[in-house]
């Protein structure tokens, strides 16, 4: 088809990187056919004439608009119109999938695909020959301009960049500030939109427009600000119904000036609050106070305090010591200061003025930030962003977390003791922010003195000032308050949530690293968790797991992972020991707390290393690094903080083919150097045997690998690690706001999930920034259907280990497969066997026996059908055509229930020749039964992917055996058949009702239909040939090969949990399972597949009538 020169400079207009996906469309505004929509509801007449709705236009808007896709004639305002009739004359595909039920009009395939190929000028609308002239910009703006959406003046004065470019905002929005996230009015925030909504995003339509032609019918949000993807909510600016000079409200600033000279700074930008506050001011104690009341006087101020302090605590020690007594007597109290190190001990005069800026920057910014508090009863904390300079591994503990700890006992906070186990933390980095007095009360109440504060001149992090600045943000939660991050200049805020620099990840790529590298004479790495990292999430876990393999093997009860921590701290405090431990002192001590014979002392020294070898799996990008530097001659050293001996690091290192010379291994425990202790980079800087100028450490840990090694003037390159850009990406948060706070056993089949998703070191944006990375079939199989595969088949294993398990074709072709990696990696032999059942739908209807009863239950309960009688003859009875030539029967289609109702009824005339057509598969499926020996017990278990037990239901009805059932999900329809000898359990969720849209494998079965497949089309039947059963397939028209992909990630999944015993996880926990669809449901939400994993999410559906179903397009039709 010919490419128009308009459209495709169009097209190419909209292109868009990363954030927004790769294309964006827009769509038209909509006017109403009056004509054809009264044609349509006559009921409508009425209505108007009694008043009931004030027109015809009104009551599309607010009732038929929900109904977008009803296919009524749509016309473009003052532009042609879109024709459905064209289109789908135009369109034959199109018509034909309609007619098909896999859109509901023409303007729905339009509307979700059709626009982008119109756009590439591989579609038409119109005839070819009226599409030349035809401007989609021009639409687009039309469409926006007539919607009053679209603030000029707004985007011009957020966007100063813009003002003096040629381009008019509107084009400038509609070509590039889309896709830069950039808001076109104050009422409408494109990151938010595209964030709540993700099939928006992977639609690729412009937001604003989405918004006008759909969103506002269905009332979606169009406020809230993006962070990391997490939305949050707006804090409400300005919202008060009155002036602030009206309202009573105390007001105290708290300014800490041992620095006169920045003083006067300060009071400039505190003379934006009105009311005037009262001001506590710290200075030093040699300062001129009469000078300074002077200044204050002639500057209008009536009420203050000047204290001059000891030169001890800076800015927090006089904020506690001499000022918070008489604080919480205010409504509102802004903390500020002088200082100028704020970080790292030089003067940091950009980021001071930063935190002015967003916190006292104007009269407008501190109106709104005390409009906030009026109107926000909750707000206790609101703090500047940070400007940028500190790292992102800042906003951790750093050496604060034992200070932390002595604070929240001293404070009477233990409840807070959880945040200790955080690795990034939420606080107003430099002490500067606004509070309400009531949400840190516990801080202010403290008897906190001057001699708590160590003496200048101090570091820059580990003493209490550093631990109390970590505690503001979580003690205002404790309190019942919420806390505000804000960025004045981006208009961005975010509640309960801080930004931590991690937008630093952008400039973290393997190609900056090696330019950093090639730079260096000497490069350090880390080993653990940056060159290799476990498959267990909580390292105790593997304690936990060898403590119950101890105990069943010894039939004993060891408390083995206390005994061993205890036994490993006393060696560490022993006065006779020096060095570090190591991983034989430990176990040749470890009788000394305990009563372990020689005989499971030796089986716990072996099973230990043994289980670390079966955990750890290499880090490819680190390690790719690492040979880079390799490749350019540098020298390469490594050091570890470890209690493995060097020998049992070599083998680890040898395994997963990392080169290394022995000399330049430097671990604790054989060198008594420690990272963490600062002993080792004492050494190697004093011994000489490094440059700390021309040396790079490369590791995961904010401390030892990052801030103490750069305080020895060596250069630090920090890779996250695994666990920490989890907790901090959006897929992590989102994990922590649907689970809170979650327990070592409970992240057991997170472990590698994650492992998986954030091994790169290299590719946080897609990851920690976005979490944008599309999943490919290895990566869908091994994190998001492996985990609640793994704990499915172990819920078998449990139950039924000592009876006979039929797998049903085709579902259990894969879930055999499972099962028997399961058991291979576990060296389990259950006592009974598994088989593969040749068996279908329509291999079992085809095989019973009919009466009225099975008949109807046939036609009537199986769901609904639309086709012909014929076609449904063959999917539902197991009929071939010929049996209309036999009966008499002329063919129908079918269409809703009426006809499924004629259908049964002339069936039922006809049962007797229904059964002799059913005679031959009857006696062949017996026969195939027989010859796998079905018969030989009188109980067996059925395992497949369930909803209604259809096919059990009918297996009984054929063979008269009790069969169980255990299913991934059952119905409420199997109520209808369970008795003493068909008994059926949903594991996931049992007796689901079938509306319901909660569960999330029932919500999204037909993905787990479209991979359960197996390497033969659908059993049709059994015929007897030369006597023997012989089975029949449809013939299969795809290849198994992006299923394969998916199993191979399932089966790598479970053997990373290969240590792991059947019994140490809790199989009946609802919240264990729901933990294990996490993945599984969130990729698929936020569309996060890949093309090929896109590619196998079709099936045929010939029992409902539907030859093909797109299952992401059913998904968009169900708004899920």
């Amino acid at each position: 088809m010919k490419k128009y020169q308009k459209w495709l400079k169009f097209f190419k207009s909209q292109t868009i990187p990363g954030v927004l996906r790769k294309k964006v469309y827009s769509k038209f505004l909509l006017k109403l056919d009056q004509a054809a929509y009264l044609k349509k509801n006559t009921d409508l007449f009425l209505a108007l004439e009694k008043g009931q709705i004030a027109s015809i236009d009104k009551h599309f808007r607010d009732m038929g608009m929900k109904e977008l896709y009803s296919g009524n004639r749509i016309l473009l305002e003052g532009l042609d119109p879109y024709d459905e009739t064209m289109y789908l004359m135009l369109n034959s595909d199109v018509d034909e999938k309609v007619k098909q039920k896999k859109y509901l009009s023409g303007f729905e395939h339009f509307l979700l695909v059709g626009y982008q190929e119109v756009l590439k000028g591989e579609r038409l609308m119109k005839p070819e020959e009226e599409m030349q002239d035809f401007d989609p910009l021009a639409m687009n703006r039309m469409l926006i301009e007539k919607s009053g959406l679209f603030d000029t003046s707004f985007y011009l004065s957020r966007y100063e960049d813009i003002k003096n470019g040629s381009m008019e905002p509107l084009e400038h929005y509609l070509m590039f500030g889309a896709k830069e996230l950039r808001d076109p009015s104050e009422t409408f925030s494109t990151g938010y939109y595209l964030s709540q909504y993700p099939e928006v995003l992977h639609s690729g339509i412009n937001p604003l427009v989405h918004y006008i032609l759909a969103g506002k019918q269905q009332n979606r949000k169009t406020m809230g600000y993006n962070v990391n993807n997490v939305s949050i909510e707006p804090l409400p600016l300005p919202l008060v119904s009155q002036p602030l000079e009206k309202i009573d409200l105390k007001i105290a600033v708290v300014i800490h000036a041992f620095y006169i000279d920045v003083l006067e700074d300060i009071i400039g930008s505190i003379d934006n609050i009105f009311p005037r506050p009262d001001l506590f001011i710290s200075v030093s104690e040699d300062t001129n106070v009469e000078e300074i009341e002077t200044f204050l006087e002639e500057k209008g101020y009536k009420n203050f305090m000047i204290k001059p302090v000891q030169n001890r605590g800076r800015d927090v020690a006089p904020f506690l010591v001499e000022f918070s007594e008489a604080l919480q007597s205010y409504d509102v109290c802004c903390k500020i200061h002088g200082k100028k190190s704020l970080y790292g001990g030089s003067e940091q005069t950009n980021w001071r003025n930063h935190l002015y800026h967003n916190l006292l920057g104007s009269k407008e910014i501190v109106d709104d930030i005390l409009s906030a508090f009026v109107e926000n009863e909750k707000l206790g904390l609101l703090f500047s962003d940070n400007y940028g300079m500190i790292p992102y591994w800042g906003y951790t503990w750093l050496t604060n977390k034992e200070v932390a700890r002595g604070l929240l006992q001293r404070l009477h906070l233990t409840q807070l003791n959880p945040i200790l186990d955080q690795t990034y933390i939420d606080y107003p980095a430099g002490t500067m922010f606004w509070f309400r007095p009531s949400a840190i009360s516990q801080i202010l109440d403290s008897d906190i003195g001057y001699e708590d504060f160590p003496e200048e001149p101090i570091g820059n992090d580990g003493t209490i000032a550093h631990g109390l600045e970590r505690l503001f943000a979580y003690v205002t939660r404790l309190n019942g308050y919420d806390y505000i991050e804000q960025n004045r200049k981006r208009m961005q805020y975010t509640k309960n949530v801080t930004h931590k620099n991690f937008n630093q990840h952008k400039a973290k790529t393997l190609e900056t690293a090696k330019n950093i590298v090639k730079e260096k004479e000497c490069v350090i790495f880390d080993i653990f968790d940056t060159l290799v990292t476990r498959t267990i999430f909580y390292p105790d876990n593997l304690f936990r797991i060898m403590e119950e393999k101890f105990d069943t093997k010894f039939s004993t009860r060891s408390d083995f992972m206390k005994v061993r921590k205890e036994t490993e701290y006393k060696l560490r405090i022993s006065e006779t020991y020096t060095g570090d431990v190591s991983y034989e002192d430990i176990y040749d001590h470890i009788h000394l707390h305990s009563d372990y014979t020689p005989e499971m002392v030796d089986y716990l020294r072996s099973m230990d290393f043994d289980y670390e070898m079966k955990t750890l799996i290499p880090k490819p990008d680190t390690i790719a690094l690492l040979q880079y530097a390799y490749d350019n001659d540098i020298d390469i050293l490594f050091v570890s903080d470890m209690y493995l001996t060097t020998e049992q690091v070599m083998a680890i290192l040898k395994k997963h083919n990392i080169p290394f010379k022995k000399e330049n291994l430097f671990v604790s425990s054989d060198t008594g150097y420690r990272k963490d202790n600062t002993t080792v980079w004492k050494y190697l800087v004093d011994s000489k045997r490094i440059d700390p100028s021309r040396t790079l450490m490369i590791g995961d840990s904010e401390v030892s690998d990052a801030k103490l090694p750069g305080d020895f003037g060596i250069g630090t390159f920090h890779v996250l690690s695994e666990r920490n850009a989890f907790f901090e990406s959006p897929f992590g948060k989102a994990f922590r706001q649907q689970f809170g706070e979650v327990s070592e056993t409970e992240m057991l089949l997170m472990g590698p999930v994650v492992n998986q998703l954030f091994s790169s070191a290299f590719e946080l944006s897609e990851t920690v920034l976005k979490f944008s990375k599309k999943c490919s079939p290895y990566t869908f199989g091994y994190t998001a259907l492996a985990p609640f595969f793994y704990l499915f088949v172990n819920n078998v294993y449990r139950k039924f280990s000592d009876k006979r398990i039929f797998f049903l074709a085709r579902d259990g072709y894969f879930l055999q497969k499972t099962y028997e990696q399961f058991l291979q990696t576990k060296q389990l032999e259950p006592e009974g066997r598994e088989y593969y059942l040749q068996i279908s739908r329509r291999a079992m209807l085809g095989a019973i026996i009919k009466n009225e009863d099975n008949l109807k239950n046939m036609i009537m309960d199986l769901g609904n059908y639309e086709g012909m009688f014929s076609s449904m003859l063959y999917s539902r009875v197991g009929l071939s055509e010929s049996f209309l030539a036999e009966s008499g029967i002329e063919d129908f289609e079918i269409v809703d229930n009426n006809g499924l109702d004629k259908a049964y009824i002339l069936l039922v005339e006809h049962i007797d020749l229904i059964n002799k057509h059913a005679e031959g598969e009857h006696r062949a499926y017996l026969a195939y039964l027989d010859s796998i020996g079905f018969f030989e017990e009188n109980e067996d278990v059925l395992i497949d992917l369930g909803y209604s037990g259809t096919i059990q239901n009918y297996l009984h009805q054929l063979t008269e055996k009790k069969l169980t059932g255990e299913y991934f999900v059952t119905t409420e329809k199997v109520k209808r058949i369970e008795n003493e000898n068909i008994r059926l359990h949903g594991y996931f969720a049992d007796g689901i009702d079938l509306a319901d849209n909660c569960n999330t494998v029932y919500k999204y079965a037909l993905v787990l239909e479209a991979f359960l497949t197996s390497d033969k089309g659908q059993l049709i039947n059994f015929k007897d040939e030369k006597g023997k059963p012989v089975p029949h397939y449809k013939e299969k028209h795809a290849s198994i090969e992006v299923q394969n992909k998916i199993m191979e990630g399932i089966k790598d999944y479970i053997a990373a949990l290969s240590i792991v015993p059947p019994d140490f996880i809790d199989i009946e926990s609802e919240r264990m399972k729901d933990i294990s669809l996490f993945t599984f449901e969130y990729m698929i939400r936020n569309r996060l597949l890949d093309d090929e994993v896109l590619g196998i999410l079709q099936l045929e559906d010939d029992f409902t009538g539907n030859k093909e179903l797109d299952i992401m397009t059913v998904f968009a039709q169900r708004g899920i």
